[in-house]
């Protein structure tokens, strides 16, 4: 693809998604989520954001596709990767989101909506991912390129909200592992 450069274990963003950028899904998920955009839209006080992928620190039974990766690596299992990992994400701390939340709840901005990913400095693909969980993993490649990857710019959730993702994924791992392994759940 044009929108991307290859290295030799990442696809890299030439171009971060807007805000303002056309959508035209082309799955049945992609389309639904954009129905209910408009379904909720219809209401006034309404800030919809659209998300990259997010991950917690904690463990969680079904976990983000990070979580699993971790799960599956402790065991010593080998992983199974699609376009030979190279797609690539921006992935979310929760409590980044939750800060982006809590300044949206404190200002007045409504009927907008806003991109939210780990930003610039969370980019990273998946293949990049199981590298640094387990330098040594071994990883069965399979399928053809169907996934580049994409990266949000964060632009109007900094303009309007003053926000901008601040945890880094690879000093968040760490206890992420300890976190998965001992299955030490959020208390809440």
């Amino acid at each position: 693809s044009t929108d991307v450069d290859e290295n030799a274990d990442s696809y890299k963003p030439k171009f971060f998604i807007d805000d303002n950028y056309a959508f035209s899904p082309e799955t049945i998920y992609a389309k639904t989520k954009l129905m209910s955009e408009y379904i909720a839209e219809s209401h006034p006080f309404t800030v919809i954001i659209r998300l990259s992928c997010c991950y917690t620190d904690y463990y969680h039974h079904r976990g983000s596709w990070i979580h699993n990766l971790i799960k599956t690596l402790s065991q010593g299992e080998p992983v199974t990767v699609t376009d030979e990992g190279k797609q690539f994400r921006a992935p979310l701390n929760v409590d980044d989101l939750g800060g982006l939340i809590d300044n949206i709840l404190v200002s007045n901005a409504y009927g907008v909506k806003i991109n939210a990913d780990g930003g610039i400095n969370n980019i990273y693909s998946v293949l990049q991912v199981i590298r640094m969980i387990a330098p040594n993993a071994k990883i069965n490649k399979v399928g053809d390129v169907l996934d580049y990857g994409f990266a949000f710019n964060n632009r109007l959730a900094g303009t309007l909200f003053n926000w901008k993702p601040s945890i880094l994924l690879s000093d968040r791992l760490p206890v992420m592992r300890e976190n998965i392994n001992l299955r030490r759940a959020i208390s809440v």
